[in-house]
């Protein structure tokens, strides 16, 4: 008796090693399919990418740029180098500023002009939102 369950301990033990070792295998089969789609698409994306830059390589025509006046102006004005920079330091522009007063005296006071309503007109304003408050509670 003894001897019949430890064979059947011994074919249990099998059986569950057989299938664990089938799990592991699936698993690893898995893995590799899922790692070969991948390659499979890096591909397909190396070989769109090479056929855009073909396409740009072969159908692109550079076009000239119509500069505004502003652009114009600062591109001949644009310094470029530190030699430009050095070059162009004597030829600099004086900059003139006016003083500037900061007394409140000195100051001139904007006008206001204050239009209020008459009390019927608020009365009637004041009527009219409260109706429209108690028809947006409803």
């Amino acid at each position: 008796m003894d001897d019949l369950v430890i064979l059947m301990i011994i074919i249990v033990s099998l059986m569950v090693l057989i299938i664990l070792l089938y799990i592991i295998e699936n698993k690893e089969d898995k893995v590799e399919n899922k790692m070969n789609n991948q390659i499979k698409r890096a591909r397909i994306d190396m070989q769109k990418l090479e056929e855009i830059t073909e396409n740009i390589e072969r159908d692109y025509k550079p076009s000239n740029i119509e500069l505004t006046s502003y652009e114009k102006e600062q591109e001949q004005s644009a310094i470029i180098s530190y030699q430009e920079l050095l070059k162009n330091r004597d030829n600099q522009q004086t900059i003139s500023i006016d003083k500037v007063s900061v007394d409140p005296e000195d100051m001139p006071l904007p006008s206001f002009k204050v239009n209020l309503m008459n009390y019927e007109k608020e009365e009637a304003f004041l009527k009219a939102l409260k109706q429209l408050q108690s028809d947006l509670a409803r």
